[in-house]
């Protein structure tokens, strides 16, 4: 597998002033996941952008559903290149005609492709600032659906031509993070990185050659696959000093009022947008209490680092649930365990 990184621009700037820069250089080919959101100033905002195109490297946005317009022509303004952010067909097209590349996003959470290429060709002629990618993809989807090769079937399905398909999980790619020289197609000097199809209907793989060399074919693996060595930092990293109570999942309240408004998460399936509602609840000894009926349940966030067990906690709605619970620790950006639960036990 052939990895290129694009990173945050705090890990950039240590880069630079350790003088590792050069180390990563082609390696590193953008700036990744930026937004206004994420910096302290409107200031910082703009040096980070001036820093990527010194460097040459590509400006990729994180631009979610509350950039329209201005806003959008504002990160257009500093160089911002690519967005992976697009939810809807509208919002795709906005950025696609401030010049930037739209990553059309399917992923675990987030499965946007079909919204945004339906029906696109009635609308744009030419599809080479549209390129496939995942953004966030759990395993097992992998194992029993595929990753690249599904969003092709998907985009097939949508009224996308194989070819143009195909385009939009190469060479666009290529183009946009400026590989074209190295990867994207079968040309004389390229990396003889290829996959060949069994067809372009279901896309599957007949046969993987990496650098030069036969690595799948015949439906088998053709070489040793490296054993992984888990570094150490990796392993035990949940620190939790103090065993969690009940209590620490309960809302207690003063006074005789008998119900209480709060704000509730609305859970969006296969999308990670959210937003609230305001939701009267029962007041029972004290306590706030869920109601199942209406499928608003406890949230909360658990510290993981310092290991003091500090907990935040919330309500939501949308996951069903009438017993037990669920948790993570796949939680952008902090990874802090996340649960959400029919009861505090």
């Amino acid at each position: 597998v052939r990895i290129f990184f694009t990173v945050p621009d705090w890990i950039l700037t240590q880069l630079l002033e350790k003088g590792q820069f050069e180390g990563y250089k082609g390696d590193i080919i953008g700036l990744g996941e930026v937004s206004p959101y994420f910096f302290s100033s409107d200031q910082d905002f703009i040096e980070a952008c001036q820093r990527a195109k010194k460097l040459n490297l590509n400006i990729e946005g994180h631009l979610g559903p509350n950039f329209k317009e201005r806003r959008l022509d504002q990160a257009a303004y500093f160089g911002v290149s690519s967005c992976h952010e697009s939810i809807t067909q509208e919002e795709a097209l906005q950025k696609l005609s401030r010049g930037m590349t739209v990553i059309v996003r399917e992923g675990s959470a987030a499965k946007n492709l079909v919204e945004i290429l339906g029906g696109i060709k009635e609308k744009v002629k030419d599809t080479r600032k549209f390129v496939l990618g995942t953004d966030d993809l759990e395993v097992m989807d992998i194992f029993h659906r595929g990753e690249i090769d599904h969003c092709l079937r998907l985009a097939v399905d949508a009224g996308i031509h194989p070819l143009e398909a195909l385009q939009m999980a190469t060479i666009n790619s290529a183009q946009h993070f400026g590989l074209e020289d190295r990867l994207g197609s079968v040309t004389p000097g390229r990396y003889a990185d290829l996959v060949l199809l069994e067809d372009l209907e279901e896309f599957k793989v007949a046969m993987v050659i990496s650098a030069g060399e036969v690595v799948y074919a015949d439906h088998e693996i053709k070489y040793d696959p490296v054993p992984i060595q888990v570094p150490d930092f990796c392993l035990n990293s949940f620190k939790l000093n103090r065993k969690l109570s009940a209590e620490d999942f309960k809302f207690r309240v003063e006074g005789s009022a008998r119900k209480a408004q709060v704000r509730v998460i609305e859970a969006v399936d296969g999308q990670i947008t959210s937003f609230y509602r305001n939701e009267f609840l029962d007041i029972k000894h004290g306590e706030i209490k869920i109601d199942l009926e209406r499928d608003i349940l406890k949230i909360a966030v658990v510290e993981r680092y310092q290991g003091e067990g500090r907990c935040s906690k919330g309500f939501v709605r949308s996951f069903g649930l009438k017993r037990g619970a669920i948790a993570t620790s796949v939680a952008h950006d902090e990874h802090n365990i996340i649960v959400v639960g029919a009861n505090d036990q």
